[in-house]
């Protein structure tokens, strides 16, 4: 759990995805000690110096287990890129998100059937009706729905598929 603490710390730093936690995890014995580590081993590791100014910031503003708890507290849980179930097929693209917030269930059988629907965020009736036609015939077979919940075609594949009893799993990027 430890870990995992710091992995959701390091989530909440601005400008640090995945390549620069890269950097950290590389360099650092544990992804604790990263965490824990001054201003000239930061820079060491292969960081830019304003990645390194925000880790000391976010370090020194923000109660890591406060925030836990008011993500816990909402049943929101989270995945680290070295936890067992973190999702399989998303953990072999170039640079995966080192932590996944999340909330139901991960790895549902059904996943492994899913199908991305993603599109404008300026809806014609038009696009509405042909997304609503597509996700119903498509929850129809079991299929899982992802999408990013941004307005538009994100958000009625969404809720079509909810309202068809489907699986609907939501990606959103920081």
């Amino acid at each position: 759990m430890i870990d995992k603490k710091q992995y959701f710390a390091f989530s909440l730093v601005k400008g640090l995805g995945p390549i620069n936690f890269q950097k950290l995890y590389s360099y650092f014995p544990s992804i604790v000690h990263a965490w824990q580590a001054p201003y000239s081993e930061l820079v060491r590791s292969g960081l830019q110096e304003k990645v390194v100014m925000e880790i000391i910031e976010t370090r020194n503003k923000v109660n890591i287990e406060e925030e836990l708890e008011k993500i816990y507290s909402q049943n929101i849980d989270v995945v680290t890129l070295n936890d067992n179930n973190y999702p399989k097929l998303l953990k072999q693209i170039s640079n995966p998100p080192f932590l996944l917030y999340y909330k139901g269930k991960l790895n549902d059988p059904r996943d492994v059937n899913s199908v991305a629907v993603v599109g404008t965020r300026k809806i014609s009736e038009y696009g509405k009706r042909v997304t609503q036609n597509i996700v119903t015939e498509l929850v129809k077979y079991n299929l899982s729905i992802v999408s990013g919940l941004a307005s538009g075609i994100d958000a009625v594949a969404h809720q079509t598929c909810l309202d068809n009893n489907g699986r609907t799993i939501e990606v959103q990027g920081f």
